[in-house]
């Protein structure tokens, strides 16, 4: 359980890291605009979006794994 709720809290590590290096070059290129639409702009990139379907996917799985083992753990001590 330890291991997925550190793996849990690296993949939002990592989701952050690429809605940052997403929105950077927006927010260079307009610093006027609304927090909103550069956060919509930043999940319109290409590149964020594949990256991020993958690190999603690597997030439900540690979900899964996480509660599996904790379901476990509850199970066993009944």
């Amino acid at each position: 359980m330890t291991l997925s709720s550190w793996r849990i809290r690296r993949a939002l590590v990592i989701e952050h890291g690429i809605m940052e290096s997403a929105r950077t070059p927006i927010i260079e290129a307009s610093p006027a605009a609304c927090p909103i639409s550069r956060i919509a702009a930043a999940f319109a990139a290409p590149t964020s979006t594949a990256q991020l379907d993958l690190v999603n996917r690597c997030e439900a799985r540690f979900h899964r794994t996480f509660h599996r083992a904790l379901n476990n753990l509850l199970t066993l001590r009944d």
